[in-house]
Protein backbone atom coordinates (compact mmCIF):
# COMPACT_ATOMS: atom_id res chain seq x y z
CA UNK A 1 0.00 0.00 0.00
CA UNK A 2 1.23 3.42 -0.41
CA UNK A 3 1.26 6.17 2.06
CA UNK A 4 -1.11 8.53 0.37
CA UNK A 5 -4.09 5.18 -0.19
CA UNK A 6 -7.34 5.99 1.69
CA UNK A 7 -7.74 2.50 3.98
CA UNK A 8 -11.05 3.92 5.87
CA UNK A 9 -13.59 6.78 4.86
CA UNK A 10 -16.54 7.83 6.93
CA UNK A 11 -19.17 9.55 5.20
CA UNK A 12 -21.95 11.89 7.03
CA UNK A 13 -21.88 9.24 10.20
CA UNK A 14 -25.02 9.68 12.44
CA UNK A 15 -24.91 7.14 15.62
CA UNK A 16 -28.35 7.20 17.90
CA UNK A 17 -28.45 5.11 20.96
CA UNK A 18 -31.72 4.50 23.16
CA UNK A 19 -33.70 7.72 21.06
CA UNK A 20 -30.55 9.94 21.82
CA UNK A 21 -28.11 11.15 19.17
CA UNK A 22 -24.69 10.47 20.26
CA UNK A 23 -22.88 10.96 16.92
CA UNK A 24 -23.64 13.36 14.01
CA UNK A 25 -22.59 13.82 10.63
CA UNK A 26 -19.14 13.11 11.13
CA UNK A 27 -16.77 13.10 8.31
CA UNK A 28 -12.94 11.62 8.03
CA UNK A 29 -10.57 9.64 6.01
CA UNK A 30 -7.57 7.74 7.43
CA UNK A 31 -4.72 7.25 5.06
CA UNK A 32 -1.65 5.10 5.20
CA UNK A 33 0.90 6.00 7.30
CA UNK A 34 -1.18 8.48 9.64
CA UNK A 35 -1.81 8.92 13.18
CA UNK A 36 -4.72 10.19 14.11
CA UNK A 37 -5.40 11.92 17.37
CA UNK A 38 -9.40 11.51 18.39
CA UNK A 39 -9.84 14.23 21.00
CA UNK A 40 -13.04 16.22 22.95
CA UNK A 41 -14.57 15.88 26.37
CA UNK A 42 -16.04 13.41 28.52
CA UNK A 43 -18.86 12.00 26.71
CA UNK A 44 -18.19 13.78 23.08
CA UNK A 45 -18.88 10.30 21.33
CA UNK A 46 -15.12 9.33 20.93
CA UNK A 47 -16.03 5.66 22.44
CA UNK A 48 -19.17 5.56 19.93
CA UNK A 49 -17.27 6.44 17.23
CA UNK A 50 -14.52 4.11 17.24
CA UNK A 51 -17.37 1.31 17.98
CA UNK A 52 -19.14 2.31 14.92
CA UNK A 53 -16.10 2.28 12.68
CA UNK A 54 -14.96 -1.32 14.13
CA UNK A 55 -18.64 -2.66 13.36
CA UNK A 56 -19.29 -2.87 16.69
CA UNK A 57 -21.97 -0.02 17.05
CA UNK A 58 -24.96 0.60 14.61
CA UNK A 59 -24.88 3.86 12.76
CA UNK A 60 -28.18 5.38 11.39
CA UNK A 61 -26.92 7.29 8.62
CA UNK A 62 -23.99 7.58 6.74
CA UNK A 63 -21.32 5.01 5.45
CA UNK A 64 -18.41 3.60 6.93
CA UNK A 65 -16.19 2.02 3.69
CA UNK A 66 -12.79 -0.28 4.55
CA UNK A 67 -11.45 -0.31 0.90
CA UNK A 68 -14.10 1.50 -0.98
CA UNK A 69 -15.94 -1.17 0.53
CA UNK A 70 -19.19 -1.07 3.09
CA UNK A 71 -17.40 -2.24 6.49
CA UNK A 72 -20.89 -4.49 6.60
CA UNK A 73 -20.10 -6.43 3.44
CA UNK A 74 -17.01 -8.10 5.72
CA UNK A 75 -17.60 -11.14 7.43
CA UNK A 76 -15.88 -11.40 11.24
CA UNK A 77 -12.77 -12.97 9.87
CA UNK A 78 -12.28 -10.70 7.61
CA UNK A 79 -12.97 -8.07 9.73
CA UNK A 80 -10.32 -9.08 12.38
CA UNK A 81 -7.04 -9.79 9.75
CA UNK A 82 -7.69 -5.80 9.09
CA UNK A 83 -8.93 -4.00 12.00
CA UNK A 84 -7.35 -4.09 15.23
CA UNK A 85 -9.37 -2.56 18.19
CA UNK A 86 -8.27 -1.92 21.55
CA UNK A 87 -11.45 -0.73 23.76
CA UNK A 88 -11.30 1.39 26.61
CA UNK A 89 -10.66 0.06 30.21
CA UNK A 90 -10.41 -3.62 28.27
CA UNK A 91 -12.02 -6.41 30.99
CA UNK A 92 -10.08 -9.57 30.35
CA UNK A 93 -12.65 -12.50 30.99
CA UNK A 94 -10.52 -15.62 31.55
CA UNK A 95 -7.54 -16.78 33.81
CA UNK A 96 -5.52 -17.11 30.84
CA UNK A 97 -1.27 -17.09 30.70
CA UNK A 98 -0.44 -14.06 28.75
CA UNK A 99 1.04 -15.47 26.66
CA UNK A 100 -1.96 -17.71 25.78
CA UNK A 101 -4.31 -14.37 25.66
CA UNK A 102 -1.84 -12.50 23.00
CA UNK A 103 -2.23 -16.08 20.96
CA UNK A 104 -6.07 -14.88 20.56
CA UNK A 105 -4.96 -12.41 18.18
CA UNK A 106 -4.19 -14.98 16.01
CA UNK A 107 -7.60 -16.22 15.82
CA UNK A 108 -8.60 -14.56 12.38
CA UNK A 109 -5.60 -15.39 10.60
CA UNK A 110 -6.13 -19.54 11.71
CA UNK A 111 -7.90 -21.88 9.47
CA UNK A 112 -10.37 -23.98 12.08
CA UNK A 113 -9.09 -26.32 13.98
CA UNK A 114 -5.65 -25.73 13.50
CA UNK A 115 -2.95 -24.44 15.91
CA UNK A 116 -0.19 -21.66 15.77
CA UNK A 117 2.30 -21.90 12.96
CA UNK A 118 5.99 -20.64 13.15
CA UNK A 119 4.88 -17.63 12.17
CA UNK A 120 1.60 -16.76 14.51
CA UNK A 121 4.20 -17.77 17.51
CA UNK A 122 6.78 -15.38 15.85
CA UNK A 123 4.02 -12.42 15.72
CA UNK A 124 3.11 -13.57 18.98
CA UNK A 125 6.67 -12.67 20.52
CA UNK A 126 7.28 -9.95 18.36
CA UNK A 127 3.60 -8.12 19.90
CA UNK A 128 4.65 -8.93 23.59
CA UNK A 129 8.43 -7.27 23.52
CA UNK A 130 7.17 -4.71 21.53
CA UNK A 131 4.72 -3.53 24.39
CA UNK A 132 7.25 -4.64 26.97
CA UNK A 133 5.15 -7.51 28.31
CA UNK A 134 7.13 -10.66 27.39
CA UNK A 135 8.65 -11.28 31.05
CA UNK A 136 4.68 -10.98 31.79
CA UNK A 137 4.00 -14.22 29.35
CA UNK A 138 3.60 -16.60 32.19
CA UNK A 139 1.60 -14.53 34.41
CA UNK A 140 -1.86 -15.47 34.79
CA UNK A 141 -3.57 -12.50 32.52
CA UNK A 142 -6.56 -11.74 35.52
CA UNK A 143 -3.78 -10.74 38.27
CA UNK A 144 -2.00 -8.54 36.18
CA UNK A 145 -2.06 -4.32 37.31
CA UNK A 146 -4.46 -2.18 35.73
CA UNK A 147 -1.71 -0.81 33.29
CA UNK A 148 -0.20 -4.03 32.53
CA UNK A 149 -3.36 -5.33 31.46
CA UNK A 150 -4.05 -2.21 29.16
CA UNK A 151 -0.24 -3.82 27.75
CA UNK A 152 -1.26 -6.94 27.38
CA UNK A 153 -4.44 -6.39 25.46
CA UNK A 154 -2.49 -3.72 23.15
CA UNK A 155 -0.12 -6.66 22.23
CA UNK A 156 -3.29 -9.37 21.37
CA UNK A 157 -4.05 -6.43 19.24
CA UNK A 158 -0.63 -6.28 17.80
CA UNK A 159 -0.39 -9.73 16.96
CA UNK A 160 -2.91 -9.98 14.51
CA UNK A 161 -1.35 -7.63 12.47
CA UNK A 162 -3.80 -5.42 11.36
CA UNK A 163 -3.97 -2.76 8.38
CA UNK A 164 -6.10 -0.26 10.62
CA UNK A 165 -5.94 -0.11 14.61
CA UNK A 166 -8.53 2.02 16.60
CA UNK A 167 -7.36 2.56 20.05
CA UNK A 168 -9.70 3.92 23.13
CA UNK A 169 -7.62 5.84 25.39
CA UNK A 170 -4.58 3.54 25.01
CA UNK A 171 -2.65 5.18 27.56
CA UNK A 172 -4.99 6.46 30.68
CA UNK A 173 -3.95 3.83 33.09
CA UNK A 174 0.00 3.83 31.94
CA UNK A 175 3.06 5.03 33.78
CA UNK A 176 4.84 7.81 31.94
CA UNK A 177 7.66 5.80 30.40
CA UNK A 178 5.08 3.66 29.22
CA UNK A 179 2.75 6.01 27.90
CA UNK A 180 6.18 7.11 25.58
CA UNK A 181 6.45 3.03 25.06
CA UNK A 182 2.83 2.90 23.81
CA UNK A 183 2.65 5.83 21.41
CA UNK A 184 6.36 4.55 19.87
CA UNK A 185 4.28 1.59 18.86
CA UNK A 186 1.46 3.41 17.50
CA UNK A 187 4.35 5.43 15.78
CA UNK A 188 6.49 2.77 14.42
CA UNK A 189 3.34 0.78 12.89
CA UNK A 190 1.91 3.46 10.95
CA UNK A 191 5.74 4.63 9.96
CA UNK A 192 5.47 1.04 8.36
CA UNK A 193 2.63 1.55 6.33
CA UNK A 194 -0.51 1.14 8.65
CA UNK A 195 -2.81 3.57 10.07
CA UNK A 196 -4.23 3.92 13.31
CA UNK A 197 -6.94 6.06 15.08
CA UNK A 198 -6.36 6.46 19.34
CA UNK A 199 -8.93 8.51 21.43
CA UNK A 200 -6.71 10.56 23.51
CA UNK A 201 -6.89 12.56 26.48
CA UNK A 202 -3.44 14.13 27.00
CA UNK A 203 -3.14 17.17 24.38
CA UNK A 204 0.45 17.27 24.65
CA UNK A 205 0.96 13.76 23.71
CA UNK A 206 -1.41 14.20 21.05
CA UNK A 207 0.27 16.89 19.25
CA UNK A 208 3.99 15.51 19.72
CA UNK A 209 2.84 11.76 18.04
CA UNK A 210 -0.04 12.08 15.94
CA UNK A 211 -0.19 13.31 12.18
CA UNK A 212 -3.69 14.91 12.20
CA UNK A 213 -6.18 15.53 15.10
CA UNK A 214 -10.02 15.25 14.70
CA UNK A 215 -11.98 17.42 17.92
CA UNK A 216 -15.51 15.98 18.89
CA UNK A 217 -17.88 17.95 20.80
CA UNK A 218 -21.36 17.25 21.63
CA UNK A 219 -20.94 14.36 18.68
CA UNK A 220 -19.57 16.68 16.24
CA UNK A 221 -16.62 17.62 14.48
CA UNK A 222 -15.37 20.44 15.75
CA UNK A 223 -11.86 20.85 14.14
CA UNK A 224 -9.76 18.34 12.24
CA UNK A 225 -6.31 18.37 10.96
CA UNK A 226 -2.66 18.86 11.87
CA UNK A 227 -1.62 19.53 15.32
CA UNK A 228 -1.49 23.49 14.99
CA UNK A 229 -4.83 23.86 13.00
CA UNK A 230 -6.81 22.02 15.96
CA UNK A 231 -4.95 22.80 19.55
CA UNK A 232 -5.61 26.47 19.39
CA UNK A 233 -6.75 28.54 22.18
CA UNK A 234 -10.08 29.57 20.82
CA UNK A 235 -10.86 25.62 20.30
CA UNK A 236 -9.51 24.81 23.80
CA UNK A 237 -12.01 27.55 25.33
CA UNK A 238 -14.79 26.58 23.34
CA UNK A 239 -14.54 22.27 23.69
CA UNK A 240 -13.02 22.01 27.19
CA UNK A 241 -14.08 25.36 28.73
CA UNK A 242 -9.99 26.00 29.54
CA UNK A 243 -7.58 28.80 28.87
CA UNK A 244 -4.54 27.23 27.37
CA UNK A 245 -0.92 28.81 26.76
CA UNK A 246 0.42 26.85 24.06
CA UNK A 247 4.40 27.44 23.64
CA UNK A 248 6.65 25.50 21.41
CA UNK A 249 9.36 23.45 23.11
CA UNK A 250 13.09 23.22 22.59
CA UNK A 251 12.40 21.02 19.87
CA UNK A 252 9.80 23.27 18.20
CA UNK A 253 7.11 20.83 19.27
CA UNK A 254 3.46 22.47 20.31
CA UNK A 255 2.97 22.17 23.87
CA UNK A 256 -0.10 22.84 25.78
CA UNK A 257 1.67 24.89 28.66
CA UNK A 258 -0.40 25.41 31.37
CA UNK A 259 -4.12 25.41 30.89
CA UNK A 260 -7.30 26.85 34.10
CA UNK A 261 -10.69 26.37 33.99
CA UNK A 262 -12.81 29.64 32.97
CA UNK A 263 -14.05 30.80 35.61
CA UNK A 264 -18.00 31.95 35.74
Amino acid sequence: MTSSEILFEVTDLSVSIAETTIIKNVELRLKAGELHGLLGPNGAGKSTLLKAMTGLQEFQAGSILLRNESINTYGSDQRGKAIGYLEQNGYIHWPLKVQRLVELGRVPHLPTWTGLSDKDSASVEKALKQTDTWHLRDRISTTLSGGEKCRVLLARVFAGEPDILFADEPIAALDPAHQLMVMNCFRQFVDAGGTAIIAIHDLNMAARYCDKLLLLDKGEMVARGKPDDVLNEENLKSVYGILAKIRRDECNRLTIHSYSLIKN
